[in-house]
């Protein structure tokens, strides 16, 4: 389950849940040096109060009163669960294959599996239909992208190792990666003409440029174009 929430508190509605249905709503976010504080309500439900307590990562989870761990159907327990601050951060990746071998999406997803770097989570690898009209491609057209979690101070860590992992193991002589790190990219004016036009590198390099995204792979080539239309 992945919410995307705004830091403060803000006051809760269950919709159509009631003490009798059950429901979960996340009530408060706060961020304090190097950890996140999300504050939970829950009606009707062991969710908060019994279960999320025990989930991998979690500091310290907290009550307002004996009465949060009360759980069950006449009941609305709140708690506070404190968690380590992680930063979401994107990679873009396109041509690591040629006609005749190798499958980017396959090297996306076995790079993320083989991370083990301490402060990163890997969260997703996704395949991207770029422009089929594009007269020099691969069978399919498609780039990958990588979703991490990762500590503020594993960044950079996290960063070479995508770059040298997929430059190694690529079968094509030219790559394109590129990075983003946020939880909502910008409006960006390319995102779909990147997947239904034909650009140039120096049109994406500019856009680029705008949306803070950052071009990582060695070869400096026209790679960049699928690369940040997988970002995109």
């Amino acid at each position: 389950m992945t919410l995307t929430a705004k830091i403060g508190s803000y006051a809760i509605w269950f919709g159509p849940m009631d003490t009798e249905l059950g429901g979960q709503v996340l009530e408060a976010i706060a961020v304090n040096g190097n950890e996140v504080a999300a504050s939970l309500a829950s009606a009707a439900g062991v969710g908060i109060a019994a279960c999320f307590v025990q989930a991998p990562g979690v500091i310290r989870i907290g009550y307002n009163s004996d009465e949060d761990l009360h759980v069950g159907g006449a009941y609305i327990c709140r708690s506070t669960i404190v968690l380590p601050k992680y930063e979401l951060i994107r990679f873009g990746i396109d041509d690591t294959d040629t006609k005749k071998s190798g499958v980017t999406w396959v090297l996306a997803m076995t790079c993320g599996d083989a991370c083990i770097i301490e402060g990163t989570i890997f969260l997703d690898q996704r395949v991207v239909q770029l422009n089929p009209k594009v007269l020099e491609k691969t069978t399919n057209c498609t780039g990958s992208i990588l979703i991490f979690a990762v500590k503020p101070e594993k960044k950079e860590e996290l960063i070479r190792f995508i770059k040298i992992f997929i430059e190694e193991h690529s079968s094509s002589p030219a790559t394109g990666i590129c990075c983003w790190s946020g939880i909502k990219l910008p409006t960006s004016s390319s995102a779909r003409r990147i997947k239904t036009e034909l650009l140039t590198k120096a049109d994406v390099e500019v856009e680029a440029e705008f949306l803070g995204v950052s071009f990582i792979d060695a070869t400096n080539g026209k790679e960049r174009i699928g690369a940040l239309g997988a970002l995109l």
